[in-house]
């Protein structure tokens, strides 16, 4: 017979308890949220979220949260991994390899600040959070529950703002060559008319949408961009270079492929 290990044991009571998770509640007193900031979830068990970046879009502010948990050894993934001390709260935290973006009304309604970090231990803790792959281990079952638990409330964070911002009517316009996705045809597939799909990168948050004989990406930069001289790459292509007259630019026509992720890694706007 196996004998169980610590880990194991360790793993088995906390998916026993995130398995009884029913969301967060809302806090008793309201506290905007602001970068540096690391806020608890009020929720049980308890989640911790560093606050990384912050991005506005019309009047909505988003931010990218990486995300802490008390539960140390499922969260340690070795030499680099955050460990974060807090003597005023008695808690010790490490960061996972996660992040999530939520609203700044998510934020405020749902969290309560605790402390801040300095500059350069936010950014070797994004740096660690960016870089650093899930193990296909018990630290790795448990990394992928929270990333399960918090998937929801990072979701509905992007289609609220996409619902918000899809009342603008001034857009821009950009017609890519076909030859600037030559090197994605793997996610190429037989779309599905109407579905729509939401994705963030660095200074945009994008919407793709599948129209009836044609794919096009809807993207949504920062309003402080408007009026700026900015480049909109697709990894070494240049889609659009000159001053941005509107913060909703229109890429179409798409290919039709099965997934877009890619939009993520390789699409980026440089100012």
């Amino acid at each position: 017979m196996k004998k169980t290990t610590l880990i194991e044991r360790e793993l088995a009571e906390a998916l026993e308890m995130w398995n009884k998770f029913e969301g967060p509640m809302e806090v008793d007193k309201i506290s905007p949220p602001k970068v540096r900031e690391l806020r608890a979830l009020n929720s049980m068990p308890s989640l911790y979220l560093l606050l990384a970046e912050e991005a506005c879009f019309h009047e909505e502010k988003i931010f990218k949260a990486l995300i802490f948990t008390e539960d140390v050894i499922l969260g340690y993934l070795g030499r680099g991994t955050p460990i974060l001390g807090i003597p005023s709260q008695r808690l010790l935290l490490v960061g996972l390899p996660l992040w999530v973006y939520l609203l700044e009304d998510f934020l405020s309604k749902y969290s309560y600040p605790i402390a801040i970090v300095l500059p350069l231990e936010l950014e070797s803790y994004l740096q660690f959070a960016e870089s650093s792959s899930i193990p296909n281990t018990s630290q790795g079952i448990y990394i992928k529950k929270i990333a399960q638990i918090l998937a929801p409330f990072n979701t509905q964070s992007l289609l609220d703002l996409v619902e918000d911002l899809e009342s603008a009517s001034s857009f821009l316009l950009i017609k890519p060559e076909p030859v600037v996705f030559d090197a994605y045809q793997g996610y190429q597939y037989l779309a599905v008319a109407g579905s729509k799909f939401v994705y963030k990168g660095k200074n945009w948050l994008g919407l793709v949408e599948r129209l009836e004989g044609k794919v096009r990406l809807i993207l949504y930069l920062p309003q402080n961009l408007l009026g700026e001289r900015v480049k909109i790459y697709l990894k070494d292509k240049l889609l659009f270079e000159g001053e941005l007259t509107s913060d909703k630019v229109i890429v179409e026509p798409l290919p039709e492929y099965m997934d877009y992720s890619f939009l993520e890694e390789d699409l980026y706007v440089q100012i």
